[in-house]
């Protein structure tokens, strides 16, 4: 978590867990741009991550864009 929050454009970046499926976890996180979210996506810690990770995943990452709309 630690090098993706330190990453320019990062505004939030948290870890979870779901209740009703403890082996569940997902990133929800923010960033000030596109341009900052596909910096991200080339951070080599990223890649570092997911071969780590690779042996326990049953799919790959999964990304969802949004937008807020409301205060």
């Amino acid at each position: 978590m630690a090098p993706a929050r330190a990453e320019p454009g990062c505004l939030y970046y948290h870890l979870h867990q779901k209740l009703d499926a403890p082996d569940t976890f997902f990133i929800i996180d923010g960033w000030a741009s596109r341009a900052a979210v596909d910096a991200h996506a080339g951070n080599p810690h990223v890649a570092d991550v997911m071969k780590e990770l690779a042996p326990l995943l049953t799919f790959g990452p999964s990304l969802t864009f949004s937008t807020r709309v409301s205060d």
